[in-house]
């Protein structure tokens, strides 16, 4: 919309072909990696593609000239494209809140439980019905990473694993682009959800997990 404006402001207009090539290569920058709320992003800071098209036209400073406001407003282009994307978070927030576990487990149909240290954890299985409801109320509490992680250390042959079971075959809320590894703890009532940015970890009031039935 801002190049059409430019374009109907101008009488010496480049070709469709020459605004569409001068927007693009306007796009591409020099930039620096930042994170704001907690999201990485990327902060243009020296006009790279500006500086090639202009190499580029060194001979032609007229064509140059009428190139020129389209190049800026390609590099233009990166500040607008990360004002939305920090306006878009809170947006975002809202629609998969952290502490939902429903934006990290979904589509139960398919869901199976591996069991990830079979010599020391029993064989169980997924309580399909019970984690269904429990989703709707579980809330997230605090994780102790630290003190199990030392725990394990200070006692590596013991049958205390405390996350022994996988559980495959969900999928996140769509739309969230989470990609979540959820375990399960060997008392069958806490769930751990491990994403690339954090780990949240819910409790539930009733187990989750069920014994295999003998044949």
């Amino acid at each position: 919309m801002l190049a059409y404006r430019i374009y109907k402001k101008r009488a010496d207009n480049p070709s469709a072909r020459m605004i569409a090539i001068a927007l693009f290569l306007g796009l591409a920058s020099i930039s620096a990696h930042v994170e704001w709320f907690g999201q990485r992003m990327e902060l243009a800071i020296l006009p790279l593609g500006v500086w090639i098209l202009k190499s580029m036209l060194r001979r032609k400073k007229d064509q140059w000239q009428r190139i020129r406001s389209y190049a800026w407003l390609g590099f233009a282009g990166n500040f607008i494209i990360l004002l939305l994307t920090v306006a878009s978070i809170p947006l975002y927030n809202q629609l998969y809140p952290n502490d939902d576990p429903r934006v990290y487990v979904s589509h139960l149909e398919k869901a199976s439980l591996i069991n990830l240290y079979p010599s020391t954890a029993p064989e169980r299985l997924l309580h399909k019905e019970n984690l269904a409801e429990q989703l709707n109320m579980m809330q997230p509490e605090t994780f102790y990473s630290d003190e199990w992680y030392e725990e394990m250390n200070w006692h590596p042959y013991s049958n205390s694993e405390q996350f022994p079971y996988l559980v495959v075959g969900t999928s996140p809320k769509w739309g969230s682009g989470q990609r979540p590894m959820i375990y399960f703890e060997d008392d069958g009532k806490g769930m751990l959800v491990n994403t690339a940015k954090k780990h949240v970890y819910f409790r539930s009031e009733v187990d989750l997990l069920k014994a295999v039935e003998s044949e």
